[in-house]
């Protein structure tokens, strides 16, 4: 079968809850504290203390960071225990903690009035909340006393990046960089808005400079990815290997996970630089959250070839996992999202998703609750030809029937499609690693490509009308959902059917990723009551034909 992608969506910012990362650090711009490295024994100073707790925050690692933080306050003087509040309240931000990181910075700035990192630390946080309104606020009287500080004007770039103003962003972003030319978080400012300015070369560059100083950036190295592609080929592997690997995805295909990881280990045993085997017993790791040997075996992916897209995704979630774990355990909220009361089963789900047999038990869950309100309507999407492919960890969109011709052109704003976890329109494909997403409180983004399959293929004249309709009001009276979902009647539909499905987010989460179906009824009732309908057959026409976004 041969796979056409008829349109492809323009950029949007990351649906994931992993911009946090983006802000973590931003106020320690106007201090320049030097980044350590991790200690063989206990700090025995304050400054060592001080040293430790960023060494173990860079590292992931933040009960251990709190600690260090918390003696120094307890152990130190006036001055090193501003430094002390400040790194606490870092420490909190950066786990997703954000309000004893909101009582560190405020205590920081009613201690310590004079120091910029408590109020910017707090924008910072009114930023990760949402709070876009409070942080302009709070920005405004930043830049009126602290005009020469990087971080004020990171946290000017990141707030006009999301509120889709790209000359207010770049100029912030610019001045940071200027303020502070290596600094990561001033760096990943500036690339981001190039990413907004589609300026791939630029984001390539910056990226690359990012890693360098901070290789555990979650967000920059998944950015990187999409704008790279590998060239390089690889040596044959002797035959004792190939045949090992290719017994290893026989026995995925059967879920038989322990026979694949078994077979997979004795291809490389055969042949240790076996990229894709490397690749796919990464992934294996990843699922099995083995994450110590799913970073070691992307790193060798990596070695092998610097430019390959997936050991830089596989990376970028390895990092994601660790984060998370240490998360939790200083207590920040990530939901584990429950599907146990999705359908078993849907009739016609194969013709849309024709890969969802090799999907875990939790996986399909996952797709068929995602589906399911909508699911009437599946015969429509088929009879269009829709397909809704999920790529494993260890497989790129070339690697579909007949998509290898297109994996090798460029996007609009310079991605290459080759290296994108997400093509969207009739025909879509969506990377396996955004189910986990969901999971935990993530923005669904297949919910968000399978209403844009149902705008395109499965809605008559009448309902399409009356989505314009919504939609024109909705921005007209200030109720679309995001400045995302302002931008077009198509992404005001699909933003609106991800928030109907949702019943529960993660915070921070970006403005455009955190609606809950609550939010959908409360603020725009009219597109809630649109998708009440629609889930009930025989509310649509049969009469429908493939339109173009």
């Amino acid at each position: 079968m041969r796979l056409v992608v008829r349109q492809v969506r323009r950029w949007r910012p990351d649906w994931l809850p992993l911009w946090v990362w983006w802000l973590a650090g931003i106020y320690l711009l106007g201090v320049q504290l030097a980044a350590p490295t991790v200690r063989a024994s206990e700090p025995s100073s304050v400054a060592e203390m001080l040293a430790a707790a960023q060494a173990a925050r860079n590292t992931q690692a933040y009960l251990i960071a709190a600690r260090y933080a918390e003696q120094a306050i307890q152990l130190g003087t006036s001055e090193t225990q501003a430094d002390a509040l400040a790194e606490l309240g870092l420490i909190y931000l950066t786990a997703e903690c954000l309000e004893p990181a909101a009582d560190y910075f405020q205590t920081l700035a009613r201690r310590f009035p004079d120091d910029p990192r408590g109020l910017t630390g707090l924008a910072t946080v009114a930023l990760a909340q949402g709070r876009l309104d409070d942080c302009e606020q709070q920005l405004k009287t930043l830049l009126t006393r602290y005009p020469n500080t990087a971080g004020v004007h990171v946290v000017g770039a990141r707030l006009f990046i999301e509120r889709n103003q790209v000359s207010e962003a770049r100029h912030h972003a610019e001045q940071a960089v200027a303020l502070a030319p290596e600094h990561p978080e001033a760096l990943a400012a500036l690339c981001a808005v190039r990413v907004m300015e589609r300026k791939p070369q630029d984001v390539r560059q910056l990226a690359e400079r990012i890693l360098e100083r901070q290789p555990n950036n979650i967000r920059v190295r998944r950015t990187y990815s999409q704008y790279i592609r590998s060239q390089k080929a690889h040596p044959v592997p002797p035959a004792e290997a190939r045949v090992a690997y290719a017994a290893a995805q026989a026995a995925r295909q059967q879920h038989d996970i322990a026979a694949a990881t078994r077979y997979l280990d004795q291809a490389l045993t055969h042949y240790p630089d076996f990229f894709a085997a490397l690749l796919s017993r990464a992934a294996l790791a990843i699922e099995r959250e083995d994450i110590e040997r799913a970073e070691a075996l992307a790193r060798r992916a990596l070695a092998l070839d610097p430019h390959h897209p997936l050991p830089h995704l596989q990376l970028s979630l390895v990092n994601l996992a660790r984060h998370e774990m240490a998360a939790r355990e200083l207590g920040a909220r990530i939901p584990d999202v429950d599907f146990h009361g999705a359908p078993t089963t849907i009739a016609d789900i194969e013709t849309v998703f024709p890969n969802i047999e090799t999907l875990t038990p939790r996986q399909k869950q996952i797709v068929l609750g995602t589906v399911a309100p909508l699911a009437h309507l599946l015969p429509k999407l088929q009879r269009c030809g829709a397909k809704h492919w999920i790529l494993p960890l260890d497989r790129q969109l070339g690697d579909l029937p007949g998509c290898a011709p297109l994996a090798e052109r460029a996007t609009f704003d310079g991605r290459y499609y080759g290296s994108l976890r997400g093509v969207g329109g009739v025909v879509t494909v969506s990377g396996i690693e955004t189910l986990r997403a969901v999971e935990h409180g993530g923005f669904n983004t297949l919910a968000h490509e399978f209403a844009h399959q149902i705008h395109s293929c499965a809605l008559d004249t009448a309902t399409l009308d009356r989505i314009e309709k919504l939609y024109d009001a909705a921005v007209r009276e200030g109720r679309a959902l995001d400045y995302y979902a302002a931008s077009d009647k198509f992404e005001y539909f699909a933003q609106g059917y991800e928030a109907y499905v949702s019943t529960v987010k993660r915070r921070p989460a970006s403005p455009t990723a955190g609606h809950t179906r609550a939010d959908l009824a409360r603020r725009d009732p009219k597109l809630f009551a649109l998708f009440e309908e629609l889930t009930q057959r025989g509310t649509v026409s049969a009469e429908t034909t493939p339109r173009r976004r």
